[in-house]
């Protein structure tokens, strides 16, 4: 990490690039508010914005700061309980490459913000000068979001990728949590730098190269009490189909692999895609959960057919 850091954004700055964010926005939206000073200054710009114009949108927080300061501000907010594509998701970024590469996390809201972007159509980051570096760990670590349980595998892991991961503490040397009492180890880029050659930003392309670029979604389907506990009870023998977005199913799944618990739905999965039904508990709807690493147009085509899938399992299970 290099030694010199220009000087942060200015508050006026800040409201200049707040003010910028919030005319993106338009009437009716489903907006992802990010967390951060750029954000805040974007979530105070907005709700100047609503206030004056008379129009409004629905909020969804990254993070329990951001979630106070719009709720102070007026801000209607949602949950993803009942919201499964955000139209438009605006937040903060520590570092920025020329190739648009981005770290986050330095705030410790890693993953509220990684979900609300994996399910947004559009998503603007905004940053002072500061944040734009010549690649990433410039500046700062990687930082990565861990449960307690996985803490020692993980790092084992991201050693063998030449890096070496410390605990984030917090100013008075206490253990750092996230806001989902996640445990941050702080990855040292420069370590995977002087190991690799490349910095994490290259590393990762490579795995969207190999494996491919994960998109995800989350869907609703209307489901009455009958159908809704036949899905909760199903066994894999109750799918009788083979193919899921033109490719093969390999696994088919009722019980969690880990401790042969039931899921309380299904799980069906190909080699590059998957996805997951399960019935709510307290709304007339099942919910599918689907991922792709093809890109868009196969995640659609998966949840097109996953639903008609587990329509004709629901069905032949209740007849």
């Amino acid at each position: 990490m290099t030694a010199s850091t220009p000087n942060p954004a200015t508050p006026e700055q800040l409201t200049q690039i707040g003010h910028a964010a919030a005319q993106l926005i338009e009437p009716g939206q489903t907006v992802g508010l990010g967390s951060g000073r750029a954000s805040h200054a974007f979530v105070r710009a907005l709700a100047a914005r609503l206030a004056r114009e008379k129009f409004s949108i629905l909020g969804i927080p990254t993070s329990n700061s951001t979630e106070k300061l719009a709720r102070e501000l007026g801000i209607p907010l949602g949950s993803l309980e009942t919201i499964s594509t955000v139209d438009i998701a605006v937040d903060g970024a520590d570092e920025v490459t020329p190739d648009f590469d981005l770290l986050k996390g330095g705030g410790g809201d890693l993953l509220r913000e990684k979900v609300v972007a994996s399910i947004s159509r559009r998503f603007v980051i905004v940053v002072g000068h500061e944040k734009l570096v010549p690649c990433l760990g410039d500046k700062f670590p990687v930082f990565i979001e861990v449960v307690a349980f996985a803490l020692p595998v993980v790092v084992r892991h991201l050693q063998t990728l030449g890096g070496q991961a410390a605990p984030r503490l917090t100013p008075d040397g206490k253990l750092f949590l996230t806001d989902k009492d996640g445990f941050i180890p702080c990855l040292l880029a420069g370590e995977i730098l002087a190991t690799h050659q490349r910095d994490p930003g290259e590393i990762y392309r490579q795995f969207t190269s190999e494996f491919g670029e994960s998109v995800y979604e989350r869907v609703e389907a209307p489901a009455n009490t009958a159908q809704k506990a036949l899905l909760a009870k199903l066994s894999p023998s109750q799918v009788k189909a083979t193919q899921l977005a033109g490719e093969a199913i390999t696994a088919i799944l009722t019980k969690a692999p880990g401790n042969n618990q039931p899921i309380g739905g299904l799980k069906v999965a190909t080699a590059n895609g998957w996805f997951a039904a399960r019935p709510s508990g307290t709304e007339a709807i099942y919910k599918i959960y689907a991922e792709s690493f093809k890109g868009r147009e196969h995640l659609n085509r998966l949840i097109t057919e996953a639903q008609q899938l587990v329509g004709d399992v629901v069905a032949d299970a209740g007849s």
